[in-house]
């Protein structure tokens, strides 16, 4: 265990994730620190690199049928799953990604079929019914570092480290579970903190068990979109311009021939509520196709 603030930090969050002292905080390859732990509550079991053999426990890659050809398959590599049994005996799920920069989770990005591996990963873990979602979270995995006087109160400098540790995502609501990510559930290091009557405070990025799942059905809705249009030889050049120029950092506009600047960014910006109505009139039986939503972009 590196002897670092970071480590020193990371040590005490493990305390505060309820993961018991057989957790150990160690350097990878890249520099970054990664937690190995195994808790009564909360357990560590996927790593980078060890999905393969963990499938069979925590279930195959995501299936999702087009109805008129082959089902697409969807797989990948998880940085880490968190397990949580409920007193009830209930098996929740919880999907980590490790990032070195910065990462905010944005609702309404899903709904142009933006940043949905984390999602996709979760409705991969819960497909078959055994297990719930707890939601998904972008941690960061960089050693903070914190700019301040030499005179500084440590107390205001742990405090200035711990805000950059803070993790972007969204969680179920429900008291236990972010009871059961954080003790005390103050939202220091999870998006989401309770308030005295128990319920999430309005800063929290919280969805209830019917929406979650409306997020997930439609993350599979999409990905069957895509899949008929690849079957039928659909592979344009067709990039999302939803709120940010998806080519910015391309190299290859010279040879796609399409080369978009911000006056080609469609500025749209929902609200999480605005977001998951959206959602919800797609999948109604006469709403509107996936592929308006995305604006014909591919990701």
């Amino acid at each position: 265990t590196p002897d670092t603030a970071g480590g020193r930090r990371l040590r005490q969050r493990i305390a505060e994730w309820k993961l018991d002292a057989r957790a150990t905080v160690y350097r990878d390859g890249r520099g970054l620190l990664r937690v190995e732990a195994e808790g009564p509550q909360c357990s560590v079991l996927a790593r980078p690199g060890r999905l393969k053999e963990l499938s069979a426990a925590l279930g195959a890659p995501l299936r999702v049928e087009l109805g008129d050809g082959p089902p697409v398959t969807v797989g990948g590599t998880i940085d880490r799953v968190d397990l949580y049994r409920s007193p009830e005996g209930r098996d929740y799920v919880r999907v980590v990604d490790y990032k070195t920069g910065r990462k905010a989770f944005k609702l309404a990005d899903v709904l142009y079929g933006l940043n949905m591996q984390m999602l996709v990963y979760l409705a991969a873990l819960v497909e078959g019914g055994g297990r719930y979602p707890a939601g998904i979270l972008y941690m960061p995995a960089a050693e903070p570092s914190v700019s301040v006087d030499r005179e500084a109160d440590p107390a205001a400098v742990e405090r200035a480290a711990d805000r950059q540790l803070k993790m972007s995502g969204l969680v179920l609501d429900d008291r236990e579970i972010i009871e059961a990510m954080e003790a005390g559930a103050k939202g220091e290091f999870i998006p989401a903190a309770l308030k005295k009557d128990g319920t999430a405070d309005s800063r929290s990025s919280v969805l209830g068990p019917e929406a979650l799942g409306t997020v997930l059905e439609y993350s599979k809705r999409l990905i069957a979109s895509m899949g008929r249009e690849l079957s039928r030889g659909e592979a344009s050049a067709r990039p999302s311009l939803k709120n940010e120029n998806a080519c910015r950092f391309c190299p290859y506009g010279a040879i796609c021939g399409k080369e978009f600047g911000e006056r080609d960014v469609e500025q749209e910006r929902l609200t999480p509520k605005e977001a998951l109505a959206r959602m919800e009139a797609a999948l109604a039986p006469s709403g509107p196709s996936e592929e308006t939503n995305q604006q014909g972009g591919t990701t």
